[in-house]
């Protein structure tokens, strides 16, 4: 009877050591995983899962080095703009002195003439300007306003 009892527990025992699983199945268990080829087929699903991951790694690594040449030439678009937002904004200011200098001009040749004409001085109205300086005037006017719209576009 202790006979039996012992091989029952025996039994018990190496039936228990026997998996698919090589951390768990003992001698017996790497036996049946030899035999039964449970070792090889982990072994090609782990080489799988190894493949996918380095093959999702390179993909990665590509989109990075994508990702930081668009980051690269986006800096580089953004310096361009920069200087060119600085030159409108200069030309701006130029073109503003010039705008206040002709309406100084004007203003100055304006009160003239009301002096000359509260005199009592027979006056022949020449223009503040020449015509050709209320020409340009009215150009710089209209390149300052488009000077301002793409300012505020590019501020944007």
């Amino acid at each position: 009877m202790k006979i039996n009892l012992t091989l029952a527990f025996i039994a018990l025992c190496l039936g228990a050591c026997v998996s698919g699983n090589p951390r768990e199945g003992g001698l017996l268990g790497g036996i049946h995983g030899l035999q039964s080829h449970v070792y090889e087929e982990r072994l090609q699903t782990r080489r799988q899962q190894l493949d996918s991951l380095r093959q999702q790694g390179g993909q990665a690594q590509q989109q990075s080095a994508q990702l930081h040449g668009q980051t690269q030439a986006s800096q580089w678009q953004a310096a361009q703009l920069d200087r060119e937002l600085v030159a409108l904004r200069q030309t701006q200011q130029y073109q503003q002195q010039e705008i206040a200098q002709l309406q100084q001009q004007i203003q100055t040749q304006e009160a003239e003439r009301k002096k000359q004409q509260n005199r009592g001085v027979a006056v022949t109205f020449t223009p503040p300007a020449s015509k050709l300086d209320v020409q340009r005037l009215q150009e710089l006017i209209r390149q300052r306003e488009i000077l301002r719209k793409q300012i505020a576009e590019m501020v944007k």
